[in-house]
């Protein structure tokens, strides 16, 4: 099953007015990501340094914070507003970083085995049906071998029943007729992955999440 994607403009035009963080309201939430992204980029399966895709880059939030840490950093959001905060954002920290506009499914902005690290900045779980497949098929061309992809997904646990339409027959969150977010298991997901060609070197999770926990993964290109 496949998705319209476009209703994220909508949402980041509308959160920009109210003055909230990014698509997160808060900034809380990113600090929290930052910690368990910083706890992931310790480890020895990931470059410390290179060209790094950020995916979904939203507001700009993590796009910042990978540039600071010394990362050649490449972003991409379907949104437009996604973008142009992103880009007010580094403006205003005397950054720079390379944006685009585009499909992370096809990621036809970059040739293939340009980057050290893919970072996903809770993309992934946006991503419905078979476009999944093809998103994670884009991710692998574009790594270099040995390179490393950085998942923070949404994970079932207890509480994801009492999320408001949520299918645990096929683990869609639903609005309406339309798919929006894609909640699997951490076996499910690391099988995903595996199938990608996609090495699963480490998985965690984080239980701090206000909905539900986070699976995180680090899977290198062999």
């Amino acid at each position: 099953m496949a998705t319209d994607y476009s209703w994220h403009e909508e949402a980041y035009q509308r959160r920009k007015r109210e003055g909230a963080a990014g698509f997160d309201k808060e900034q809380q939430s990113y600090t929290r990501f930052q910690q368990i992204s910083a706890t992931q980029m310790a480890s020895p399966h990931v470059p410390r340094s290179g060209r790094l895709l950020e995916l979904g880059c939203g507001a700009g939030n993590m796009t910042l914070w990978l540039v600071e840490r010394g990362y050649q950093v490449s972003a991409i959001d379907l949104a437009p507003t996604a973008i142009a905060w992103t880009r007010e954002r580094l403006a205003q920290a005397g950054r720079a970083a390379e944006l685009r506009v585009g499909s992370v499914l096809e990621l036809s902005e970059w040739p293939a085995l340009s980057f050290d690290v893919v970072f996903d900045s809770r993309c992934l779980h946006c991503i419905i049906g078979e476009d999944r497949a093809k998103c994670l098929a884009s991710i692998r061309r574009v790594l270099k071998p040995g390179g490393a992809l950085l998942v923070c997904s949404m994970m079932r646990n207890a509480r994801t029943p009492e999320i408001r339409g949520f299918d645990p027959a096929t683990g869609l969150v639903r609005r309406g007729e339309q798919a929006i977010r894609y909640i699997g298991t951490p076996e499910l997901l690391s099988a995903e992955l595996e199938r990608a060609g996609l090495r699963v070197a480490e998985t965690g999770c984080d239980t701090e999440g206000d909905v539900c926990d986070d699976f995180l993964a680090i899977a290198i290109k062999s």
